[in-house]
């Protein structure tokens, strides 16, 4: 079984790449896999939109993380502000809130390409394409939660760590 070492990647170009190469080698692996997928399935429809998001380099990475956080602020001071707020004040915190929302959709939408090449990396391993997907799909919201953007690693290389580990602790859990 083809696996990926995250342990070792960190916020570099070769990282970058390593990521890529073995999204690229698990998706050539089940494209070969003839009894995996039709080209007109669900997950192929799924696979295509997901690789035609574009992906994103450190500066992107890092100008829409500082986006989300801007939008959790927002939120924040939305929430826990006892005094009225003046309708100017209101509206643009709204706006901040609404732009980190869609600063966290892109995000998302840009790695999903880590999700399904982890995925296909255990797709023999005894549970389904599906709910290897949404383990996955769950581990990157929650990777988002826990990325440092001001670090010195990537987020597809922290996210791939977190996604890979969740991958395999679900197929050992559906094993027993």
């Amino acid at each position: 079984m083809l696996t990926m070492n995250t342990e070792t990647l960190a916020g570099n170009d070769f990282a970058e790449t390593a990521l890529e190469d073995a999204f690229n080698s698990s998706l050539a692996s089940a494209v070969d896999d003839q009894d995996f997928w039709e080209f007109t399935s669900p997950e192929w429809i799924y696979f295509e939109y997901i690789n035609s998001v574009a992906r994103l380099d450190q500066a992107g990475q890092v100008e829409l993380c500082t986006r989300i956080e801007a939008g959790f602020f927002a939120e924040e001071m939305l929430a826990e502000n006892t005094d009225p707020l003046d309708q100017k004040t209101k509206k643009d915190l709204d706006w901040i809130a609404l732009d980190g929302r869609r600063a966290m959709d892109h995000l998302m939408s840009a790695h999903l390409w880590l999700v399904v090449g982890a995925a296909l990396l255990h797709r023999h391993d005894g549970i389904s394409f599906e709910a290897l997907i949404q383990v996955g799909k769950e581990t990157l919201v929650a990777s988002l939660q826990t990325f440092d953007y001001t670090a010195d690693v990537s987020f597809p290389a922290h996210a791939a760590k977190r996604i890979d580990r969740a991958l395999s602790n679900e197929v050992s859990v559906q094993a027993e």
